[in-house]
């Protein structure tokens, strides 16, 4: 069964591919969610206006995705909030995208452009994650180079690109697969070029989407390097939040640490740790009142690495006591057993007591590894120099926007 993310990313493909059918000049008119709040209500009337070109023609003709459009549709009529979203993103996107390359001019234009809008196919997100693998591995090679200076190696692809569907021409898919035929000594310098070239001439967009259910903006990234690095240095460290470890006194789990990014603490780095059980440290990108977290790091060691770049005997004093802590954490979640089945108080007494003891134990174990590690944060935060060198290199990774990530687009 196909999860959250993939259905809202294969509906904004398919919207999108509505928004190049319709064109710009009429998008404003059809694209309503006034006139048409709900998904039946919109299919409804694009279908009796557009019998040549209704929506499963247009999923068919135009829209390469891993799931199949009964399981869209049922997503987006459960859902009005992503259906919203889907529609005001491919209205924005439409309208606006001249702004990113003037050739992609033929998108604007009513009736189909030579475009297919994708998410998770072969011909396109596959072959680049094979490219994105091979320009991986030469970067690798090269940080074991004696005396080269090193880069974070991605911990994902996400890191590289977060485009979560893209517009691909013809042109762009043959392009990308006479790439894949001969990958050898592609690095990401190679790489992000020739996706920026595809980009520049229209044939190619990648697309990372924001969940969004009123203003859309739109975002070039990673497309003017020095205009980037401006924005980057802007970042500095504005404190910690309020953490405090968890006693007998205090039973609360401080599970996370937030960093401020900007004066007026909106803009801010959580870092917390993962209590499945696996245990792991998480480092989200947050803007508070967005609908979404705009990037995140899921890996202590990419954490650690980060740290190392300013700071090496830090970061491996850091991951060691992490390692040794969440290793007990596994021990003792292991041993509690798997979570209780919910079950309501008129079926089993006590049940539901029974299942926050559990929950309570798991925080327990969690707040032992938060008492180790975070106050060495906290301690080597304080150093302003580092800290404020931590936040311009920990953002640029969060959120897709280091030396070697390669250019997208934002709609959020």
């Amino acid at each position: 069964m196909a999860d959250k993310t993939t259905l809202a990313e294969s509906s904004q493909a398919l919207f999108c591919a509505m928004a190049d059918f319709v064109g710009a000049s009429k998008v404003e008119k059809v694209f309503d969610e006034k006139l048409y709040p709900t998904y039946e209500e919109f299919k409804g009337h694009w279908n009796t206006t557009n019998p040549t070109a209704k929506i499963a023609d247009s999923f068919k003709s135009h829209v390469d995705a891993n799931v199949d459009l009964k399981t869209i549709e049922k997503f987006l009529n459960d859902n009005t909030d992503w259906y919203i979203s889907s529609l005001l993103i491919a209205k924005k996107l439409i309208k606006d995208i001249d702004d990113i390359s003037g050739q992609f001019n033929s998108i604007k234009r009513p009736s189909w452009s030579s475009v297919f809008y994708v998410r998770g196919d072969k011909e396109v997100m596959k072959n680049i994650e094979i490219l994105f693998k091979a320009a991986q591995k030469d970067q690798k090679k090269l940080n074991a180079t004696e005396g080269a200076k090193k880069h974070v190696v991605f911990g994902d692809i996400n890191k590289w690109s977060p485009a979560d569907i893209y517009f691909a021409s013809p042109k762009a898919k043959a392009e990308i697969k006479k790439m894949v035929s001969d990958s050898d000594g592609l690095t990401f310098l190679i790489l992000n070029a020739a996706i920026g070239k595809m980009i520049e001439t229209g044939n190619l967009l990648p697309l990372s989407l924001k969940k969004q259910t009123n203003q859309v903006i739109i975002k070039k990234v990673n497309f003017d390097r020095p205009a980037e690095i401006e924005e980057i240095e802007k970042l500095s460290f504005y404190g910690l939040s309020d953490w405090k470890p968890r006693t007998k006194t205090n039973n609360k789990q401080a599970r996370n640490l937030e960093l401020y990014i900007t004066p007026n603490k909106r803009e801010y780095i959580q870092m917390l740790h993962v209590t499945e059980s696996s245990g792991g440290w998480k480092a989200n990108f947050m803007l508070k009142g967005s609908e979404a977290r705009h990037g995140s790091l899921g890996s202590q060691h990419i954490f650690a690495e980060i740290i190392s770049i300013i700071d090496p005997t830090f970061a491996t004093k850091w991951l060691r006591t992490f390692t040794a802590s969440n290793d007990i954490f596994k021990k003792d979640l292991k041993a509690l057993g798997p979570k209780p089945e919910k079950v309501t108080k008129s079926k089993v007494k006590g049940a539901v007591k029974v299942e926050d003891s559990w929950r309570n134990a798991r925080e327990e174990f969690s707040s032992e590894v938060t008492n180790d590690v975070m106050p060495l944060l906290i301690a080597w935060f304080k150093n302003k120099k580092k800290s404020e060198r931590f936040v311009q290199l920990a953002y640029q990774y969060v959120t897709s926007r280091s030396n070697d990530s390669s250019p997208f687009v934002i709609a959020k």
